[in-house]
């Protein structure tokens, strides 16, 4: 069989075996950064350099983009001095048009370096779309929509610990001219969104601790008919800590601690203020040379929210009554190809169509990852 190839980034060194969306939601949802995640190259794109050369294809409902049914998949080609990885159908959301949120599909493409301990990285993502309408003789209507993300970044390790960050740079530029009624125009009038992530990690291949923290802000806001209306000034704050861990050979768990900060200002006296702190855990094991299950669950454990409108303001602080997620899948290894497969919800807790009558799909996402 061949051998995996072994990442040298961050504490995905800690594993083997490359993440899939199917992957990363079966154990948890929320553990991109506790894995050997290829995903984790949007947010640092050096972290491209500690992985082999390999593509991926990911099938179905994607749970973290929500876009339907194609498919989405990387390429990365390179040595161990210079990588290129070929990103496709990766969505970028132009919703703050107050009548018609546009979703397009992003194409880009990330070069990275290294330099002895320094690899540097970065990232330019490209979607674009104009629709063009014209219901009767003398009345067109057009939609031109632009999106440029940006993100330069490094990776610094040394022994036993390593420390990534990135900074992202995501503007976008949209017109909309008689979408509603002939004589409108609306047009975007907004800040790019601006980004820092960070993350740093110590520990040994069977055990690693991280920790990352990301800051992001963005300013909506959109132009109609030459008046601009705030939608509010966004600022997130994520922090993680989080550890993961291989008790036995071909076992594997993580897990971690999440608290999320979401605050909206849309004036100097109103605005909302959200706080979410919950957990995540997950664990894959190796039945045979060949398959193996994952299993994950994930949970809020407080959350507080704040609203302000004037001179009026309500705040409430809680325990959490969402309920416990939990997933469930599988994966198998031929070769250089590894499948993996999230069981669908309903047939997990619900059963199959023989019991419950209603028709059910066996898996939600399925994912493919190819070495060469």
């Amino acid at each position: 069989m061949k051998k995996w190839t072994k990442v040298a980034a961050i504490l995905l060194a800690a594993t083997t075996l490359m993440a899939t969306e199917s992957r990363v939601g079966t154990m948890g949802g929320d553990i991109n950064l506790l894995l050997n995640d290829e995903q984790n190259v949007f947010i640092y794109p050096s972290s491209v350099m500690g992985f082999g050369q390999l593509a991926t294809l990911e099938f179905g409902t994607l749970p973290s983009w929500g876009l339907g049914m194609y498919p989405a998949g990387m390429f990365i080609l390179g040595n161990d001095r210079m990588k290129v990885a070929l990103l496709g159908n990766r969505p970028v959301y132009t919703n703050n048009h107050p009548t018609a949120p546009m979703t397009l599909n992003g194409y880009g493409m990330v070069l990275g370096m290294a330099m002895g301990n320094l690899n540097i990285g970065f990232l330019v993502n490209l979607a674009m779309r104009q629709n063009v309408n014209t219901p009767a003789a003398n009345t067109t209507y057009t939609y031109n929509t632009l999106f440029l993300g940006i993100a330069p970044g490094f990776s610094f390790r040394t022994g036993n610990m390593g420390l990534d960050a990135s900074l992202t740079f995501n503007m976008q530029n949209w017109k909309d001219e008689g979408y509603t009624v002939t004589v409108d125009t609306f047009k975007f009038s907004g800040s790019p969104f601006i980004g820092v992530n960070t993350r740093f990690y110590t520990g040994t291949r069977r055990k690693k601790i991280i920790g990352a923290f990301a800051f992001n802000y963005f300013k909506d806001a959109y132009d109609h008919n030459g008046t601009t209306f705030n939608n509010g000034a966004n600022m997130n704050i994520n922090a993680e800590i989080g550890t993961c861990v291989r008790p036995m050979r071909g076992t594997k768990m993580v897990g971690g601690l999440n608290l999320l900060v979401n605050s909206t200002s849309t004036s100097d006296t109103s605005g909302m203020t959200a706080i979410n702190a919950g957990f995540v855990v997950g664990g894959e094991t190796m039945v045979t040379s060949r398959f193996g299950f994952r299993a994950g669950i994930n949970r809020n454990l407080f959350s507080y929210n704040k609203n302000k409108n004037g001179a009026i303001s309500n705040s409430t602080l809680r325990f959490a009554d969402d309920p416990l997620n939990v997933t469930l899948g599988g994966f198998m290894k031929l070769r250089n190809v590894r499948i993996d497969a999230r069981i669908a919800h309903d047939l997990l807790f619900n059963g199959p169509y023989f019991i419950t009558g209603t028709p059910s799909r066996l898996a939600t996402t399925i994912s493919a990852i190819v070495n060469f």
